[in-house]
């Protein structure tokens, strides 16, 4: 008599284990079907009702063309996060496209590819927005991108970290060549270059032009990024050399912070 209660709750047990699997797969595949979907359609947002039909127009001729309409869309979200007003959001995604239309076509001429990367596209654009000169750029299309038919694997991020050094106030000149001999080296670590330097400027006080000459001397005497950087610190406490050879005593070439 006493096993009746005991197996009423045993299958009472077993339904709620199903429910709450059969809940949990049902909240998965929700959300499976959301990443798949990805993010809404931008222009189906109201406020950008008076320009939808040019913006249309312009995503439409990035994909007959075979460029990144993932960018412009980007774009069109970011302007209306930041409240940009529809007209200005036109203007700048029209002016992006034929941005990209022209990065593609240098790339091609250039290197003779006939469908650069996405990521390649875009870090040329940024570079020109940030005013990276075309030769800075070129010199990197030229070093890099002739190994192999697609380029060096690290080709994108190179020109990104070249641009981030540029806005950061860093000589373009020096900066480039910072970039090309790690990038020749360890590739790996270009994504550290741009923080390295910075720390190592307001560790000693340095200013950017100084701070990223004595860096480029260590990679020039063939050290890797992390020795050229201890390097450069030992530099600082026995006397520094300037960018014209003259040493200083320790401590005499540092700036007040």
């Amino acid at each position: 008599m006493t096993a009746y209660p005991r197996a009423g709750w045993s299958v009472d047990l077993l339904g709620g284990r199903v429910l709450r699997v059969a809940l949990l797969l049902a909240v998965l595949l929700g959300l499976a079907g959301q990443a798949h979907a990805g993010p809404p359609d931008p222009l189906a947002d109201p406020r950008l009702a008076s320009v939808q039909a040019a913006l249309r127009a312009v995503l439409d001729d990035a994909e007959r063309q075979g460029l990144p309409g993932d960018l412009l869309q980007g774009k069109i979200r970011e302007g209306l996060a930041k409240g940009v007003p529809p007209a200005r959001i036109l203007a700048v995604v029209q002016a992006m496209r034929e941005d990209l239309g022209q990065q593609r076509s240098r790339v091609r001429a250039r290197l003779g590819w006939r469908a650069p990367s996405h990521n390649l596209l875009r870090a040329l654009c940024e570079a020109k927005r940030a005013d990276v000169s075309a030769a800075a750029t070129d010199a990197l299309l030229d070093g890099l991108g002739r190994r192999g038919p697609q380029g060096h694997p690290a080709l994108a991020r190179a020109i990104e970290v070249l641009t981030d050094l540029k806005l950061a106030g860093y000589p373009v000149d020096r900066a480039l060549r910072v970039v090309r001999l790690v990038a020749a080296r360890e590739p790996g670590a270009l994504g550290r270059v741009g923080a390295a330097i910075e720390r190592l400027r307001r560790s000693e006080g340095l200013t950017a032009a100084e701070a990223i000459e004595t860096v480029t001397r260590h990679l020039e005497r063939g050290d890797g990024l992390d020795r050229a950087l201890r390097g450069a610190q030992v530099d600082q406490s026995h006397g520094q050399k300037t960018e014209h050879g003259r040493a200083t005593a320790p401590g005499a070439g540092k700036k007040p912070r």
